[in-house]
């Protein structure tokens, strides 16, 4: 049985959409926990909803045909939300290890890091590079935070979360390389970073759903 060929950007935009989907779903499935820890789900969802609207407008710009100044257009805001999350991310992990108050001191400046980012990547022509080195740094900080709350605190799900940003970092990597593969259809680096991208994600729910229960006793 043969399969027709299809265009790489159509596999990118496909797993765009897959992205979108689990984002969404693990940002709904996070609502059971807000009586739990009302602030600490408000962070990573609104890290979620972000992640989500930005592989929306990925998978519109890789799977339509359309004018360069309206994927120009779209690309903007897909850049911003993909920086504000990872910002989100940082927020999140100071708030398991300092608690709300340097969660909510943290919330602006991080939120500027993402955003400069977004503005010296514009500046440079589009360099997608300065947002991975910024993803790199800021993923790798959330780890080590983690890896302090596991090692030190024994806090539930700190090893969980500290491989999921180990995944992050992985499809960063990928992201930068030209690693390709077929699976029915070919997959550019670009599809195989969301391909891990959703591994990361399915880890981090899990790593969201047992500090969250911990807190009770659950």
């Amino acid at each position: 049985m043969e399969f027709t060929s299809i265009p790489t950007g159509q596999t990118t935009a496909a797993t765009d959409l897959l992205l979108t989907a689990l984002a969404f779903l693990v940002a709904i499935l996070l609502q059971r926990y807000r009586a739990m820890d009302r602030s600490k789900v408000s962070i990573w969802t609104w890290a979620l909803v972000l992640i989500a609207v930005a592989s929306k407008l990925g998978a519109i710009t890789h799977g339509l045909v359309m004018r360069a100044e309206l994927k120009e257009i779209l690309w903007q805001p897909l850049e911003i939300s993909i920086g504000l999350s990872v910002a989100l991310f940082g927020v999140g992990a100071l708030y398991d290890l300092f608690g709300r108050k340097a969660a909510r001191r943290s919330l602006v400046p991080l939120l500027g890091l993402g955003t400069v980012s977004y503005v010296v990547m514009t500046m440079m022509g589009e360099d997608f590079v300065v947002f991975i080195v910024y993803e790199a740094a800021m993923i790798v900080g959330v780890a080590a935070i983690y890896v302090i709350l596991a090692v030190k605190e024994r806090r539930a799900g700190a090893l969980v979360m500290t491989a999921a940003m180990a995944v992050n970092l992985v499809a960063a990597a990928l992201q930068t390389s030209e690693v390709t593969f077929r699976f029915v259809w070919r997959f550019d680096h670009n599809g195989v970073f969301h391909l891990v991208q959703c591994v990361g994600l399915v880890v981090l729910a899990i790593g969201l759903q047992r500090s969250l229960l911990a807190r009770t006793g659950g």
